[in-house]
């Protein structure tokens, strides 16, 4: 098997999101106002990131792309202006010259107003995918909070820069030394188990799939890199997952895996997280489809047998511990064999025992009818 590129380059030193979160939100502080760079495969959340701490901070954010723009658009182009005229728009700016005259440029019209008291975040994106001479005035804001000298970020702003690492793409390039020493930078990397936490609303067989396969939630070669493929980020899951809402759970429950339905599917998905992510075959011999499968006809079996739903809860519950997915697990727990059950709370007791414990405190009734059954009753029993 080829080697997964999404790994990070130092895991000792590599972040998740929630540690990423803190640590910009510490650096956007009035008295530390240091810019923060933030590297790490395509799709993982770093735009997501900023966006987050951006709402907890009610800040306006100003995203720039950097790949869409060229030095020009950024620096603005320069016109040559009477030195007075333009001393009345900028009085604390222009200096007094011998010729009378000075270049001025026009600045971006998406850039917010200089005078705006609001807090502004910059965010320079994929600043690192472009030339050197789109990455000068980068270089600039950080260390002046200008672009150019005409155009001047407003008193309350921060700066935050994100790129990839130079194995994720060759269009990437190496990081100016100077912009290295005057940022607080980090290496994002990925987190099943927060990106399942996050992810309430993804397709639960996609959910089951990534708790059994976690190294699946990002993961690219330098062969698809190569072959410009689309491959599985934690964001192309996301698009996975709307694609998944153009099929009903009939659909799913009854394809076949030599069918046109399913050959659609497997090419459709494909389309977003890459045909190896879509055919790969874990330990169970199952593929995402086969996920899918099972879980649309868990739900189409609300009358039927419950143990294949539980036992689905239960690998999603195992992956990203949550309160409602436990409530329901223990819910159905008394319509098992007291023997499947008892295995299943042990389960659920070794991976989460004091929200387990918790949960039974607070609905009394619920916990009467697990104890009823003895081989549930020894294993609360063994919890206490």
């Amino acid at each position: 098997m080829q080697k997964n590129l999404a790994e990070p380059l130092f895991p000792e030193r590599a972040i998740t999101f929630a540690m990423a979160r803190r640590i910009l939100l510490h650096n956007m502080q009035k008295d530390i106002d240091m810019p923060t760079c933030f590297i790490g495969p395509p799709g993982v959340g770093k735009t997501a990131l900023v966006e987050d701490v951006c709402g907890d901070l009610k800040a306006h954010l100003c995203v720039i792309p950097l790949s869409c723009y060229d030095a020009s658009e950024l620096k603005g182009i320069p016109r040559v202006l009477p030195l007075e005229e333009l001393r009345k728009l900028y009085p604390d700016q222009v200096k007094e010259n011998n010729s009378g005259f000075v270049t001025y440029y026009a600045h971006n019209f998406e850039f917010p107003a200089t005078n705006d008291p609001d807090l502004w975040v910059f965010f320079f994106d994929e600043f690192n995918t472009v030339p050197p001479s789109t990455q000068v005035p980068i270089f600039q804001a950080t260390q002046k909070r200008c672009i150019t000298g005409s155009y001047r970020f407003p008193k309350q702003n921060r700066i935050v820069l994100a790129g990839n690492r130079p194995k994720d793409s060759e269009a990437v390039q190496p990081i100016p030394s100077p912009i290295i020493s005057r940022v607080n930078l980090h290496e994002l990397t990925f987190d099943y188990k927060e990106w399942l936490q996050w992810g309430g609303h993804i397709h639960p067989g996609i959910r089951s799939f990534i708790s059994n396969n976690p190294e699946r939630l990002c993961y690219f070669t330098k062969e698809m890199v190569e072959a410009v493929q689309p491959y599985a980020t934690p964001r192309t899951w996301d698009y996975a997952n709307t694609v998944l809402k153009g099929y009903t759970d009939t659909q799913l429950a009854h394809m076949e895996p030599k069918g046109e339905p399913w050959s659609q599917l497997l090419h459709h998905l494909s389309g977003t997280i890459g045909y190896e992510n879509v055919t790969f075959r874990d330990h169970s011999q199952r593929t995402l489809l086969h996920y899918l499968q099972d879980a649309a006809r868990e739900e189409l079996q609300e009358t039927g047998p419950i143990l294949g739903k539980i036992r689905s809860w239960a690998q999603v519950f195992e992956g990203c511990p949550e309160k409602p997915r436990l409530l329901i697990i223990l819910k159905h727990l008394p319509e098992l064999d007291p023997a499947q059950a008892a295995v299943f709370l042990k389960r659920l007791t070794a991976v989460a025992p004091e929200m387990v414990t918790q949960a039974l405190k607070e609905q009394p009734a619920l916990a009467k009818n697990i104890t009823s059954l003895a081989g549930l009753k020894e294993t609360l029993v063994q919890l206490k």
